[in-house]
C-alpha cells in the first residue's frame, strides 16, 4: 500500500530511501542524522573517563592489599629472627629488609623498628609506601607484630631444659 522496493531504494508516500540516505519532499538527510546524534558523543566523553578511573581505582585497590601482605610478611619474619634464641633487633631488621628487598615487593620508602623491652617482649613495626597509580594519591600501608623472647630454661632437677618464652 504506497510502497514500492527497487534495488536498495524504497519509497512509501512521498519519501525515498536509498542507501543509508533519506529524500523528503525535495529534502536530504542521512540516516544517522538525528536531532540526538550529539548526545551520543556527550555520553562516551562522560562515561570513557569515569569507567577509566573506576578500572584505576580497582588497580591502586590490588596493589595496596600486595603491599600491605608484603609488610605483614616483613614484620612477622623480623619478628621471628628477633625473638629466636640468641636473636638480636639488628637480626630482625635484616629479616625485614631481605623481605623487602625481594623480587616482586612494590613496597617504597620502608621504615623499620624493632624494639626489645626488658621484660622480653619484641615488638615490630614496618612501614612503606604502595606503588600509586591515581594521581594525588599516597598510599600509606604498616604493620606491626610482637612476639616474647625465647630462652633457654634449665629444669629444677636437671632432666628437663628446653626454650621457652618469656
Amino acid at each position: 500500500m504506497g510502497t514500492e522496493r527497487h534495488l536498495g531504494t524504497e519509497r512509501h508516500l512521498g519519501t525515498e530511501r536509498h542507501m543509508g540516505t533519506e529524500r523528503h519532499m525535495g529534502t536530504e538527510r542521512h540516516l544517522g542524522d538525528s536531532p540526538e546524534g550529539g548526545s551520543t558523543v556527550v555520553e562516551v566523553v562522560i562515561l570513557v573517563p569515569l569507567v577509566m578511573v573506576l578500572v584505576l581505582a580497582a588497580v591502586q585497590f590490588a596493589l595496596w592489599g600486595h603491599a600491605e601482605q608484603v609488610v605483614q610478611l616483613a614484620a612477622s619474619e623480623a619478628n621471628g629472627a628477633a625473638s629466636v634464641y640468641g636473636g638480636t633487633t639488628a637480626a630482625g631488621v635484616r629479616a625485614a629488609e631481605g623481605v623487602l628487598s625481594a623480587a616482586g615487593s612494590s613496597v617504597t620508602g620502608p621504615g623499620i623498628v624493632v624494639r626489645r623491652d626488658p621484660s622480653g617482649t619484641i615488638a615490630v613495626l614496618v612501614t612503606g609506601t604502595a606503588p600509586a597509580v591515581l594521581p594525588g594519591l599516597d598510599p600509606a600501608v604498616s604493620a606491626s607484630a610482637t612476639g616474647l623472647r625465647q630462652r633457654f630454661v634449665v629444669g629444677l632437677s636437671g632432666a628437663g631444659s628446653g626454650v621457652s618464652g618469656g
